[in-house]
């Protein structure tokens, strides 16, 4: 090591031999920089200098051509360099000492021309280019340096901006590079935002005293986690299917910013199909995380509305809900997410096989659905019906039909026992899905990169997402005037036009009539409709509401059959509607959910003592992909995927515990 407060050492050396003086990349970057020298500098006191690492080599390059305001070096091999102006060079020789490669600085001879500015070139600094390409880094915060200097080129001549190879005279790409990141830390977020967490809670209850806002830090004050459910959201929820809809989003990296955990995402659906979000941030999926936000979203949502729960079958969710209520069991698999397992199995034929059994209204289409799948072999017979083995967790699983099939859905009621109940047709994820949308794809709901901002800032966009699109919705409502929501309309409007293929089997109704016959178990006014298509008959019956096809009960509209018997009778379909699908009850929705107002994205105090997220341990790991070995941090925000699937309760854990979920 060279202690530089002292003259160099002179040390008298036999002949042939060579003064080497080793300088580490530590040294050099905290001694040689407090006194402004560098490799070259020692090897202008006469010293030969060993450098042990190739990128120390183009370091000291460019710290040579910034201190001497000239123009970057020209790379003629991977130890020679020379200058496009001047005469200037750069040689090292390579050499082993101690069987290690070194570059020994052999000859250097310093530059002679001067950086010249372009008259071309823009004047404009990287703070006015970030106004010009907000629009465009907004939209799409991946595009590239050089794809943002083509456009500017193109579209905004009188910037000066344009294309040129990189490390000429008139290179213009860090002034781009410096302005578009400009713009992502504005518009997308940066850590700062965690210190205005406290801040933003206080900001929503301003807003609306009855949002839900809530964030957890460590015991170090290290950032957790953070959940916001509109106070319109909670207000909307009685007026919403009886449907909560959950899903976890994996956040995305956004240029040197890391990709930090993922998004908690809890949608409704209401009755004209508009999707109501909030959402939250936190690690990845456990039982303790799904339960922090499970808990909020029973208190203020579930319970009070009596509301059944869909989500995909990730391990630890049906043990989360265990955790907050034991006796909650209106829990159901997602239907595509199942789909997709029996493809992976059993292939293409086989995943329409278990959809069509998954949609079946009625246990005799059930059943029917049963006896193909059967035929189709055993293997699926046993997924879909029986037990498994996963070869993921190395456990065999017990199929509950109740969780996966529509004809088949229960749950215990406060009796103890098994109670039918329906989700007005929804069977999948799919509100979430939508809001879960892949960056840029036009079903996403945000326009497209919603995944690309900052975990807080996330919070934030989707909250005035909602209100936006509310309020524009709200404004839409004044041009409705029928009986029923567009979307009711649309459904009734169908179910008509099909009860011309079904007939009545009560040619001359009269009180001696199966019409009016009386059952004390179903209720009255039950008729036998027969449907020419499939050549079954079905039962009606108006006073209850009910069909033996279930398409009424699932839907809350008349079937195609009940339509056939209330044309015969002269009785106004809409009457026997649901009120879920009335326009008066969704246009009062719209009243409940009162202001719709955004909140600010700045300025916020920022708190000292809330912290970015902890990351580590750190770990060696093997790219199964490509072999190559890469240092991964284990915390629960970041790393690998597949590194975070740690193994944890079976999926047949709803069925050990005591819900029998």
């Amino acid at each position: 090591m060279v202690d530089l407060t002292k003259s160099p050492p002179r040390k008298k050396q036999r002949a042939g031999l060579s003064l080497f003086v080793e300088v580490n990349s530590e040294s050099r970057f905290q001694e040689l920089k407090e006194r402004g020298l560098s490799l070259i500098a020692l090897h202008n006191l006469k010293l030969p200098v060993i450098v042990h690492n190739s990128n120390d080599i183009k370091q000291e390059l460019f710290y040579n051509a910034k201190t001497k305001r000239t123009n970057s070096w020209r790379i003629r091999s991977p130890t020679r360099f020379t200058c496009h102006n001047c005469q200037a060079k750069c040689i090292y020789k390579k050499c082993y000492e101690n069987g290690k490669t070194v570059f020994i600085l052999h000859t250097f001879v310093p530059h002679t021309c001067k950086k010249e500015g372009n008259k071309k070139s823009s004047t404009h600094t990287s703070k006015d280019l970030a106004n010009a390409i907000s629009l465009l880094t907004i939209r799409n915060p991946n595009l590239s340096v050089p794809t943002i200097m083509d456009a500017l080129e193109s579209f905004a001549p009188e910037l000066g901006i344009h294309d040129s190879p990189r490390f000429l005279p008139d290179d213009q790409y860090m002034v781009v590079y410096r302005a578009r990141e400009i713009v992502r830390t504005k518009h997308f977020g940066s850590d700062i935002d965690y210190k205005a967490l406290l801040s933003i809670k206080n900001e929503f209850r301003t807003i609306d005293n009855e949002t839900f806002f809530e964030y957890k830090v460590d015991s170090e004050g290290h950032y957790e986690a953070c959940f916001c459910i509109p106070g319109a959201f909670i207000r909307a929820a009685k007026f919403c299917l009886p449907v909560v809809s959950f899903d976890y989003s994996f956040s995305k990296n956004l240029g040197n910013r890391k990709a930090v955990g993922g998004l908690y995402i809890f949608t409704m659906k209401d009755a004209n199909n508009n999707v109501h979000t909030c959402t939250g941030h936190s690690g990845r999926e456990t039982i303790i995380t799904w339960k922090w936000f499970l808990d909020p979203i029973f208190r203020l949502i579930v319970k009070p509305n009596n509301m059944a729960l869909i989500s995909d079958e990730h391990t630890s969710i049906c043990p989360a809900i265990a955790a907050v209520d034991p006796s909650f069991t209106k829990w159901s698999a997602c239907i595509t997410h199942r789909k997709g397992n029996v493809v992976k199995r059993c292939g293409k034929v086989a995943g329409e096989l278990f959809k069509k059994a998954a949609f079946a209204y009625s246990l005799e289409q059930y059943e029917k659905c049963k006896d193909e799948i059967k035929k189709f072999g055993n293997k699926l017979y046993e997924y879909c019906f029986g037990e498994y083995d996963d070869e993921e967790q190395d456990i065999r699983i017990k199929t509950n039909e109740r969780h996966y099939y529509r004809a088949k859905m229960e749950f215990l009621n406060r009796d103890e026992a098994f109670e039918k109940y329906y989700r007005f047709g929804i069977t999948s994820t799919q509100t979430s899905e939508i809001i879960n949308g892949a960056p840029g794809a036009a079903r996403s709901l945000f326009g497209g990169n919603w995944r690309y901002y900052h975990p807080v800032k996330m919070v934030l966009v989707s909250y005035n997402w909602y209100m936006k699109r509310f309020n524009a919705l709200k404004c839409e409502t004044d041009k409705f005037s029928n009986i029923l929501t567009p979307a009711g309309m649309g459904i009734i409007h169908k179910r008509l036009s099909n009860s011309t293929r079904c007939t009545s089997t009560a040619q001359v109704e009269s009180l001696t009539t199966e019409a009016f016959a009386r059952n004390p178990e179903s209720g009255t006014e039950i008729c036998s409709v027969h449907d020419d298509e499939d050549d079954t008959y079905y039962s009606v019956n108006l006073r209850y509401g009910t069909c033996t096809c279930n398409m009424w009960q699932e839907f809350g509209i008349p079937c195609k059959h009940a339509c056939a018997l209330l044309k015969r009778r002269n009785l106004d379909p809409y009457r026997f509607t649901h009120k879920i699908w009335t326009l008066q009850n969704y246009k009062k929705m719209f009243e409940e959910m009162g202001g719709l107002d955004c909140i600010k994205f700045a300025p916020y105090h920022l708190n000292e003592n809330i912290k970015p997220p902890l990351h580590g341990p750190f770990e060696e790991i093997i790219d199964k992909e490509t072999g190559k070995s890469t240092t991964v941090c284990l915390c629960i925000m970041c790393g690998k995927k597949n590194l975070h699937k740690i193994r944890g309760p079976p999926q047949n854990a709803r069925l050990k515990s005591s819900t029998d979920l």
